[in-house]
């Protein structure tokens, strides 16, 4: 059994990038993981601002979430039980992709922190 699973991370994630010209975003929410095998992947959304988002938005920033952190966990050959709270959307600055691109940073960098290598790469394979 590896060592590893059992292990868990709770880290915030907030960004933003907003100005005047297209391209601006607001990203924000706090994850907590616990590894599991790698078959076993689990991400549960419990709290979310405002209460009332668009219901297409929320549909988009969980699936950015989701699919981020399963990146980051399948480049190491885990799966993770998740609970994401604080998930913020912005009414104006929102952008899905960047939700899924700074949950897959953010899991990634707590992963080698941690001394959990990736055992593939993406891209030049």
């Amino acid at each position: 059994m590896n060592q590893a699973i059992g292990t868990s991370f709770t880290f915030k994630v907030k960004h933003s990038a907003q100005g005047a010209s297209g391209g601006s975003y607001y990203v924000r929410f706090d994850v907590n993981a616990i590894l599991l095998s790698a078959d076993e992947f689990d991400v549960a959304f419990e709290s979310i601002c405002p209460n009332d988002p668009d219901p297409s938005d929320l549909e988009a920033a969980k699936l950015a979430i989701a699919n981020g952190l399963r990146d980051a966990l399948n480049s190491c050959n885990f799966g993770a039980r998740i609970t994401v709270t604080q998930l913020t959307l912005h009414p104006v600055d929102f952008n899905p992709a960047k939700y899924g691109y700074w949950a897959c940073y953010h899991l990634t960098q707590q992963l080698e922190a941690a001394g959990i290598a990736a055992t593939r790469s993406f891209g030049n394979d």
